[in-house]
């Protein structure tokens, strides 16, 4: 039989504690400071056997892991008591509009009647024939403007 290296047995214990106990919980976000807080708690534990008993309640590393775990515990708690709104129908009406205004803009762009530079000519020159018919000696042509798009 082989006995399991404490490396392994640990990251073992860490994946188990941080996955397993919250399968169960109902709210996304709840689960996810569960995961956390027990992450954290698992990394300071770790860190505190590492590190002794005598040098753990003064190590930096066990403090903020411990700190980190609380408020994660605490904002899963806040989170089960009173959730925050997932604002579903405002995200809703922003995708439905924007999918609109999209299908608007491409319907627009492919109706506009495409005018290649062959038919554009002749109708410059039949423009042009018109004007200096009606036009009198003393006033100027108006310009001809051809979209070139």
């Amino acid at each position: 039989m082989g006995v399991g290296s404490v490396k392994t047995d640990q990251t073992r214990f860490t994946k188990l504690a941080s996955t397993r106990p919250f399968r169960r919980v109902s709210d996304r976000r709840v689960r996810r400071e569960l995961r956390r807080a027990t992450f954290h708690a698992a990394l300071a534990a770790r860190r505190a056997r590492n590190v002794g008993p005598s040098r753990a309640s003064g190590d930096r590393r066990v403090t903020r892991g411990i700190q980190q775990s609380t408020r994660h515990a605490a904002r899963a708690l806040s989170f089960s008591i009173s959730p925050p709104p997932s604002h579903r129908v405002r995200n809703t009406v922003l995708i439905v509009t924007g999918a609109a205004t999209t299908v608007v803009a491409v319907v627009a762009i492919r109706s506009k009647p495409w005018q290649s530079s062959d038919d554009m000519a002749p109708a410059a020159e039949t423009a042009a024939a018109v004007t200096d018919d009606s036009a009198g000696e003393d006033t100027p042509a108006p310009a001809v403007h051809t979209d070139t798009e």
